[in-house]
């Protein structure tokens, strides 16, 4: 293996761009929505009211990069509150169809429309608003998140 000769200058900009890359989007929100979210007044698929979650998670049957989150924002559900918002999906017999099919055990409202999307700002999905313990916006993030990235900012924003 051939030995890297680069300066300390060299070495520093390197450093700086990898935290930029890795680590900065932890604590960007490309979202205007700041302060405490609307309010979701629909229920459930099942007919709940939402009561203080702790994210929320706004997803599409149609998009594959919202199915390949489908694991982490299981196992996160497992352990904090949310919902999920299925935006622009049909309606909600088709919704709950897919989530019976993917095996998704998740609290969600059907957001046929686009409606509380629009309410919240967003302008693609997945987008996931997480909620601090004033229940304030702390981060959106749009885009794929893993699961540890998703449970460092469930856990940031809980101090």
């Amino acid at each position: 293996m051939k030995k890297l000769n680069l300066s300390r200058a060299e070495w520093s900009v390197y450093l700086i761009a990898a935290l930029l890359i890795f680590v900065a989007p932890i604590f960007v929100s490309f979202n205007p929505l700041s302060g405490i979210p609307p309010q979701i007044t629909q229920t459930t698929l099942d007919n709940k009211k939402i009561v203080a979650p702790k994210f929320i998670y706004f997803w599409a049957s149609w998009c594959k990069t919202c199915k390949g989150m489908q694991a982490p924002i299981s196992a996160v559900l497992k352990d904090y509150s949310g919902v999920t918002v299925a935006v622009k999906s049909g309606m909600a017999t088709k919704v709950q169809d897919y989530l019976t099919k993917q095996q998704l055990n998740w609290s969600t409202v059907n957001d046929e429309n686009g409606v509380i999307a629009k309410q919240y700002s967003v302008t693609a999905v997945p987008t996931i608003f997480i909620l601090n313990s004033e229940d304030e916006i702390a981060f959106v993030t749009q885009g794929y998140v893993g699961e540890s990235a998703l449970r460092f900012r469930l856990w940031f924003a809980s101090l």
